[in-house]
């Protein structure tokens, strides 16, 4: 799922700041492969992206409607 980020809000803020604000940010399921050891993951792999399981990732597909605001938080 694709997030509408960064939006011009977020780019100014992040200029005001001297930030890179990032960008391609999606919310997507777990890679194939990918080890889990205890209650974490071998190695960050998301890269920024904020990673659910890929049941959820396939619940959110079919229940949330293009355009829904999210809010990150950390």
């Amino acid at each position: 799922l694709h997030i509408s980020y960064p939006n011009e809000r977020d780019i100014r803020e992040a200029a005001e700041n001297g930030w890179d604000p990032g960008g391609q940010i999606v919310i997507h399921g777990l890679p194939t492969g990918l080890i889990k050891t205890s209650s974490k993951y071998e190695y960050d792999w998301t890269d920024g992206c904020i990673a659910v399981s890929n049941a959820a990732v396939e619940d959110l597909w079919r229940l949330v409607d293009e355009g829904t605001l999210i809010e990150i938080t950390p």
